[in-house]
């Protein structure tokens, strides 16, 4: 889920740019989020997805995994029961075809 806004005063052109500064910090909320799960930081997690930014929580990261691929590999159970509030799915999977269920299980 993205946000773009529209202003129809002004050239599609315009529209781009205004669309590309939005992705642009999209995405650095998205690397903040794994930045604090990397971190084990569940309250700095948190307070991110407090924030309500249109993040897509099912985008597989650089290194292979979702958010909550990564956070459940990592006992976060803060960050899921966060994550899966948020709109994180359980469904979705990582490079390695592991859901979070499957991560879970696998670690015990």
């Amino acid at each position: 889920r993205q946000m773009c806004i529209r202003d129809s005063s002004k050239s599609d052109r315009s529209d781009e740019v205004r669309q590309g500064v939005i992705s642009d910090s999209l995405q650095e909320t998205h690397k903040e989020l794994h930045t604090a799960i990397l971190d084990h930081d569940e309250e700095r997690t948190k307070k991110l997805l407090d924030m309500k930014t249109h993040v897509d929580l099912n985008t597989v990261l650089d290194d292979g995994e979702t958010l909550l691929t990564l956070a459940t590999r990592y006992n976060l159970m803060k960050t899921v029961e966060a994550l899966v509030d948020n709109g994180a799915s359980l469904s979705h999977t990582n490079t390695k075809k592991e859901n979070p269920l499957m991560v879970a299980a696998m670690l015990g």
